[in-house]
C-alpha cells in the first residue's frame, strides 16, 4: 500500500511536469550547429573529459566505520579517473579526520547533517559531471534537480524506484541495494557499484588491476602510542597479569556488513572464544557455569 501510494504520487508529479515541459518545447525554436560549431563542441567536450569533476556524497553516518567503508570505493574512482577532480563531502569530524591521512582526495567539505537544504550552496560551488549520493534519505527528494550535476548517482530505494521516468530527473541513475538473488548488499560493495555506474567498461577494465591495500587508511604514531598506553595501564591492570596478552576484538556493531550475527549470537561466539585457552577465561567460566547448573538442581 505505502508503494502505490508513492506511485500515485509520483504520476501527478509526472503529469505536471510533462505539461510544463511540452509548453517550453512550443516556445523553444529548433538550433543547429555549424560543422565548425560541432568541432569546438568536440573539443571542448574533450577538455572538459580531462578535467572531470565528480562530487561523493557519503551520508552513511558519524562513526569510524561508518566512514572507512567509503575508502575503497573513493579511492577506486580516483584510480578509474585519474584526472577527475574528487570533492568528497561527508557528515562528522571522523571523516575529516580520515581524510586528512590520504592524498585521493582533492577537496573535503563537512556537512551539518544529512543534506540539509543549507548545504547546497557548498556543493554547488562546482559543476559536476556526476555526484555520487551513497545513501537516499526522503527530505533530499526535492533537492536532486537543484544540483549542478550532469548526472546523479544515488541508491535505488522503494521510495524513489520511479525517480528517472519524470523529466526533471532523468539525469538520475539509480544503482539497486540488492543483487539479482535479491540479496543486500554489503555498503562496501554498494559503494564501489556506484563508482562502476559512472563509466561500467571502464570499471571492468580496470578494477581487477587496484591494489586496494593502497586505500587503507594508515593511523599516527600519536595513535599507536595511546593505544598502546591504553592496553598497558587499563587491560594489564583489571586482568592483573604481566604477561603478553592475546587480544581478540568482537565487534558486534557490523551493521554495514553483507553477512552478521545476532546480538546473541555474538555473545555465544565470545564464550567459544573463551573455552580455546584456560588463560583467556574459558576455565573459570565453565566453573561458573557448572556451579550455576549445581544450584539449579539443589
Amino acid at each position: 500500500m505505502w508503494i502505490l501510494c508513492k506511485v500515485k504520487n509520483l504520476c501527478k508529479i509526472l503529469r505536471k511536469t510533462k505539461n510544463k515541459a511540452q509548453h517550453k518545447a512550443s516556445n523553444t525554436k529548433p538550433h543547429t550547429l555549424s560543422q565548425s560549431q560541432n568541432t569546438k563542441s568536440m573539443k571542448s567536450k574533450s577538455a572538459a573529459a580531462d578535467k572531470m569533476v565528480v562530487g561523493f556524497v557519503h551520508l552513511y553516518g558519524y562513526g569510524l566505520g561508518d566512514n572507512v567503508i567509503a575508502m575503497e570505493a573513493i579511492y577506486a574512482l580516483k584510480q578509474i579517473h585519474p584526472n577527475a577532480k574528487v570533492v568528497l563531502f561527508g557528515v562528522g569530524g571522523a571523516m575529516e579526520r580520515l581524510v586528512s591521512q590520504v592524498d585521493f582526495v582533492d577537496e573535503y567539505h563537512s556537512l551539518e547533517g544529512y543534506l540539509p537544504e543549507e548545504s547546497l550552496p557548498k556543493i554547488n560551488k562546482y559543476t559536476y559531471d556526476y555526484i555520487i549520493i551513497t545513501k537516499f534519505y526522503s527530505h533530499i527528494f526535492p533537492l536532486l534537480p537543484r544540483l549542478n550535476a550532469r548526472k546523479i548517482i544515488i541508491a535505488c530505494k522503494g521510495a524513489n524506484v520511479l525517480l528517472p521516468l519524470l523529466p526533471r530527473y532523468r539525469h538520475i541513475r539509480l544503482v539497486p541495494m540488492r543483487n539479482l538473488l535479491l540479496q543486500k548488499v554489503g555498503i562496501r560493495a554498494h559503494c564501489l557499484k556506484m563508482v562502476r555506474a559512472m563509466d561500467k567498461k571502464s570499471y571492468d577494465e580496470r578494477i581487477k588491476d587496484i591494489d586496494f591495500d593502497k586505500a587503507r587508511v594508515k593511523t599516527t604514531q600519536e595513535n599507536k602510542e595511546f593505544v598502546d598506553e591504553f592496553l598497558r595501564h587499563s587491560i594489564s591492570s583489571n586482568i592483573g597479569t604481566s604477561e603478553s596478552l592475546a587480544l581478540i576484538l568482537v565487534n558486534p556493531f557490523s551493521i554495514m556488513c553483507g553477512h552478521t550475527l545476532s546480538l546473541d549470537g555474538y555473545f555465544r561466539l565470545m564464550r567459544a572464544i573463551t573455552t580455546l585457552n584456560p588463560k583467556w577465561g574459558g576455565g573459570q567460566l565453565q566453573k561458573s557455569k557448572d556451579k550455576r547448573t549445581r544450584n539449579d538442581k539443589i
